[in-house]
């Protein structure tokens, strides 16, 4: 019997596809719907699957994904089941296999937006969060090994109450993304930001109107990713201002630069932070700089307030196309009571009240690496003012549409 709670395959596309323009593909067979039509005039191809996967649904899901490849269009898969027919024995790995092999091979040429809202185990488990946006709702189980933690962790980027929230969510993203990885980013009319940044909103005043839309929200708690639009075209913000960047952080990070660059989405990292957490693994920080550095979309940063340590090499350095500042940012090496214990330890000595003395050290040395100071030496673009913020940064991302990046080495990654 069919679960009646359950959204139809009908009722899926009806929401995700403009009227009169679905046209269904390889019907008559498997446990998956698929079909292609446009979506607020922006063509894409979507995959319902609720049921076991079986060689029919394994080639029908394989068919539409190299339909949307070829054809250089969105991919919208929905995936509930609950495993294959064991019975038939080994041979359910290769049916599996080839989905996950194919959802592989078009990786970064076409986005993939999973969605799940029931449960999704073992090697689906796999194939759905290998899309680019994996979006779960809260009643939702998503695990790899039978007897794992249900809750929905680090793979999944947005959680919505409802399948119907979940498809519209999906909506306003198609719209938005290019079409694949040649194709031009969409540009529409926007409003402004309706206020300037803060130090608690900075990405909603940068913002145009009702565009943000946050990804990973669930864990990295020291950092913010989101798509929004600047100029009317979609931009990948990136926020580091909430404490000292974890292990959590890094990765999550590095996984939305490399989405951002697949698709040549440019990059706005926000910056006001101390750094790395001491409990940041090496690994993951790494696999950071390897995201940023590799990156040859736009990339544009902004720093709103404290940018010390590592975070000056990851984040700006080589890294960024240009590096923006606000008047009292303060941009160095260390921290400033860490710098005055550890480079100015001498002026220490014979202090009457050693706390006072170290403070007035750290106001010295804080003053000594203003913005100001910093666009001396080149690392700053230029120092400007929050209410400007929006016009400057939306200015740099128009003049730079036509980067073309130097890539003088033919390589693999290793990282």
């Amino acid at each position: 019997m069919p679960d009646k709670s359950k959204m139809t395959a009908v009722e899926i596309f009806d929401i995700l596809f403009d009227k009169d323009t679905v046209n269904e593909v390889y019907a008559g067979y498997g446990n998956a719907n698929a079909a292609h039509g446009y979506v607020n005039g922006s063509p894409a191809v979507s995959v319902v699957m609720d049921g076991v996967m079986d060689f029919a649904t394994s080639e029908k899901i394989c068919n539409a994904l190299d339909f949307a490849a070829k054809n250089g269009i969105p991919v919208i898969s929905v995936y509930n089941s609950v495993g294959a027919p064991i019975e038939e024995g080994a041979g359910v790995f290769g049916y599996y296999g080839n989905v996950l092999k194919k959802v592989s091979e078009i990786s970064g040429v076409v986005p993939q937006i999973a969605v799940t809202e029931g449960v999704c185990t073992g090697s689906l488990a796999v194939i759905a969060a290998s899309a680019d946006i994996l979006i779960a709702t809260k009643s939702a189980e998503i695990y790899a090994v039978t007897g794992s933690d249900t809750s929905l962790d680090d793979s999944v980027a947005i959680i919505t109450d409802d399948l119907k929230s979940a498809l519209e969510m999906i909506v306003s993203l198609i719209e938005k993304l290019p079409s694949n990885n040649l194709g031009k980013i969409p540009e529409y009319e926007a409003d402004a930001p309706e206020a300037v940044p803060t130090a608690d909103s900075t990405l909603e005043g940068l913002a145009e109107k009702d565009s943000l839309i946050s990804l990973y929200d669930g864990f990295g708690t020291a950092s913010k990713t989101a798509f929004a639009t600047i100029g009317g075209a979609l931009v990948g913000f990136i926020s580091a201002e909430k404490g000292l960047l974890e292990c959590e952080d890094c990765s999550k990070i590095a996984k939305f630069v490399n989405l951002c660059d697949a698709y040549s989405i440019p990059i706005v990292t926000v910056l006001d932070t101390e750094g790395l957490s001491e409990n940041a693994c090496l690994n993951a920080v790494v696999k950071l700089t390897a995201a940023y550095t590799n990156a040859t979309t736009r990339k544009i940063t902004l720093i709103t307030g404290k940018a010390y340590g590592t975070a000056l090499s990851v984040f700006i350095s080589g890294n960024a196309d240009a590096v923006y500042a606000f008047e009292n940012a303060v941009i160095a090496p260390l921290p400033p009571l860490t710098a005055a214990e550890f480079l100015y330890h001498d002026k220490l000595k014979g202090a009457k009240d050693l706390t006072a003395k170290r403070n007035e050290i750290a106001a010295e040395y804080e003053a000594s690496m203003s913005a100001g100071n910093a666009m001396k030496t080149g690392l700053i673009t230029a120092v400007i003012t929050p209410k400007t913020a929006y016009k400057t940064i939306a200015s740099a991302l128009e003049i730079s549409q036509g980067k073309r990046p130097a890539n003088f080495f033919d390589r693999k990654h290793s990282i």
